[in-house]
């Protein structure tokens, strides 16, 4: 839904009003979901082969790796910036932007089930 409605302004307008609206805060609500799943998902040494289960081991290699684009894409920067009172619409398009990282990380998930 989100390429599609950043793609045609007046369908922002649509997703911004029920139902659409309930579906995309459950869509942006399990981002966050998936931001507490990768700080909670084992690390795998690449030498070794062993399994870490320790928050020690695994939040430095997701802060390292997959949070910054997890962050980015599903923090609401447009109503930050709405709130702030900024119209700019360079920052708008920025914004919108940024939501759409989620799908690089998606294209990486498919890249990793395709080289299993």
């Amino acid at each position: 839904m989100l390429p599609f409605g950043l793609s045609f302004d007046y369908m922002m307008v649509m997703l911004a009003e029920p139902p659409f609206s309930y579906i995309m805060h459950v869509i942006y609500g399990a981002y966050v979901v998936d931001i507490f799943i990768g700080f909670n998902t084992s690390v795998l040494n690449p030498f070794t082969g062993d399994e870490y289960f320790s928050w020690r081991k695994i939040v430095p290699h997701y802060l390292g790796g997959a949070f910054l684009v997890d962050f980015l894409s599903t923090v609401y920067f447009n109503e930050i910036r709405l709130y702030l009172g900024n119209t700019n619409l360079s920052l708008k398009l920025l914004c919108d932007l940024l939501r759409l990282l989620k799908v690089l990380r998606l294209s990486g998930i498919e890249k990793m089930i395709r080289d299993s």
